[in-house]
This record gives structure tokens, C-alpha cells and sequence, in this order.
């Protein structure tokens, strides 16, 4: 194997690199910044070391997805339950105007239909204004 950056183990690890260089030199591992390359045989002692440090993060992340996971499934049900709310009330609304239309009197065939208003001759109607002609651009002063 490759020597390690100090970065990447981090990530590997679900860690940012600041905190896995306070591990490294509780370890007494020299790596001075988180660009540091560490020896294969330094990777598996922190390996070693951090098992348990990695296990516990690794349940605080899975702690924290199931969490996420709860609250987005809550967060939908309410979704869902508002949609179903106004559904009922748009129907309710629907019905209640089809009762107010069927209960309207309704016109009798003998009655004349409405009246047209009549149409308007060409002359009557208003005439389309032309454009207002803009003045020619000034030319620009030379330098």
C-alpha cells in the first residue's frame, strides 16, 4: 500500500481532519497538517486506535439518517393529511354549489332569447393611432 494523507483517512473515517489530527498526536504520531502523508504502518494503528471512535460515529450517523428518515415520513403524513382536507372542503364547496344552481329558477320557453347589440360600421369605429415619429440621434462629440 501507498502512504495515506491525513485528509483522506478523515473522510474515510466521517471525521473532519481536525479532529483526527487531535487523535494523531494524542497518539503521538507526527503529521503536521491535514496534507501530511502517513506510513502504512501509522494507518493501522490509528485504525487500531479509532475502531471505537469510528464505530461511535458510525451510530451517531445512522442515530441521526433514522431520525431524518422519521421526520420526513411525519412531515409527508401531514402533507398528505392537509391535501386531503382541502380536497373535502373543494367537494364540499362543489356540492353546495350544485345545489344553489338546481335550486335557481329556471327561464321559460316562451321568453326571447337576449339581444345582440348591433354591430358597428367601419366608420364608427375608433381609428388606430399612428406611432409618434422620434427626432434623428444627435451625433456624439469626437474626443
Amino acid at each position: 500500500m501507498a502512504k495515506v494523507r491525513v485528509s483522506t483517512l478523515a473522510k474515510e473515517f466521517g471525521m473532519t481532519s481536525k479532529e483526527l489530527m487531535g487523535h494523531l498526536a494524542d497518539m503521538k504520531i507526527p503529521a503536521k497538517s491535514a496534507s501530511s502523508t502517513l506510513e502504512d504502518a501509522y494507518v493501522a494503528m490509528v485504525r487500531k486506535q479509532l475502531a471505537s471512535v469510528i464505530e461511535a460515529r458510525a451510530q451517531e450517523v445512522e442515530a441521526a439518517k433514522q431520525a431524518e428518515e422519521q421526520a420526513a415520513a411525519a412531515e409527508e403524513a401531514a402533507r398528505a393529511a392537509e391535501a386531503e382536507r382541502e380536497r373535502i372542503a373543494a367537494e364540499k364547496a362543489r356540492e353546495e354549489e350544485r345545489r344553489q344552481f338546481a335550486a335557481m329558477p329556471r327561464p321559460s320557453a316562451s321568453a326571447s332569447p337576449p339581444r345582440r347589440p348591433a354591430r358597428r360600421s367601419a366608420a364608427s369605429l375608433p381609428q388606430p393611432r399612428l406611432p409618434r415619429r422620434l427626432p434623428a440621434p444627435r451625433p456624439r462629440p469626437r474626443r
